[in-house]
């Protein structure tokens, strides 16, 4: 219940306590009682919910990668399981790809902009990585890996 309807519902109460009279100031006492429990119960809610943003943007960690033929850097990345991870891609030369097909995630990675690929690791494990777009003799070799801990 929000301020308004409580305030609305408080009214209503009082203008029929206001007609019946006899019972009218018990019932007043018992709707201020179910309003101030009511805005409580909002500010707990809504002070819940701030401290899940607060920690939500504490936990989440940026890892800059770059792209270039035939290599990424890092090479190899470590996460761990359920925080949010932000992977930020720089292309140096060309377009490449990156997939992780074991952790589901894949992107496009131009060149000479920043491309943000967000997700939360599910699951614990060594999962490789490689360009998934052609780039050259040695395109076989851009790879590395994402570790999940615990």
């Amino acid at each position: 219940m929000n301020l308004k309807q409580s305030l609305s519902l408080m009214f209503g109460l009082s203008i029929v306590a206001l007609i019946v009279g006899t019972v009218g100031g018990y019932a007043l006492a018992q709707a201020k009682d179910r309003i101030i429990l009511a805005q409580e119960k909002d500010r707990i809610i809504l002070a819940q919910e701030k401290a899940q943003v607060v920690q939500a943007q504490e936990k989440e960690r940026v890892i800059q990668i770059t792209a270039k033929r035939f290599e990424y850097k890092p090479k190899t990345i470590t996460v761990k399981k359920g925080v949010s991870v932000v992977l930020e891609f720089t292309s140096l030369d060309r377009l490449h790809g990156f997939n992780c097909p074991g952790l589901g995630i894949r992107t496009d990675v131009p060149p000479k902009e920043v491309t943000k690929l967000r997700f939360v690791p599910q699951k614990v494990g060594t999962f490789p990585f490689h360009c998934d777009i052609f780039c050259g003799t040695h395109h076989v070799d851009m790879t590395g890996t994402i570790t999940v801990t615990e």
